[in-house]
């Protein structure tokens, strides 16, 4: 091998260190304190409920169908659904800002929002 080889190999593993870094790494891991599932069925906002509270809810849907929803140790997930798919079943849990479980035939949407996105605020005004 010769010098530049080795510099080239160096260069290599080094950009794709940077990239699984900036990728893969989990920077949101403490923001569940701060993120809440809204909940919505036919357009409509059920509930916001946070992620630090351990939590299950009933989601009554279009067309008599009805989605279970579980918050536990900070990830939502549906457990139970009468749809005939039951695909919101099998969508792995949820936990990080901006992802959503859909249940298509129920019209079920829930959403992961974080204080950031939501506007909420623990100041009630500003003065200079």
């Amino acid at each position: 091998m010769k010098r530049w080889d080795i510099y080239l190999i160096i260069l290599v593993l080094s950009a794709a260190g940077i990239w699984y870094f900036f990728t893969v790494h989990d920077f949101e891991n403490g923001e569940v304190a701060d993120a809440r599932a809204f909940i919505y069925a036919d357009s409509e906002e059920i509930a916001v409920l946070p992620l630090d509270k351990d939590t299950s809810l009933t989601v009554p849907g279009y067309g008599g169908n009805t989605c279970t929803v579980n918050i536990t140790s900070g990830t939502v997930n549906v457990t139970a659904a009468t749809c005939p798919d039951k695909l919101c079943v099998k969508q792995k849990s949820i936990r990080k800002n901006g992802e959503t479980i859909v249940c298509l035939p129920a019209r079920i949407l829930i959403e992961i929002r974080t204080s950031k996105e939501t506007g909420i605020s623990d100041y009630d005004a500003v003065s200079e």
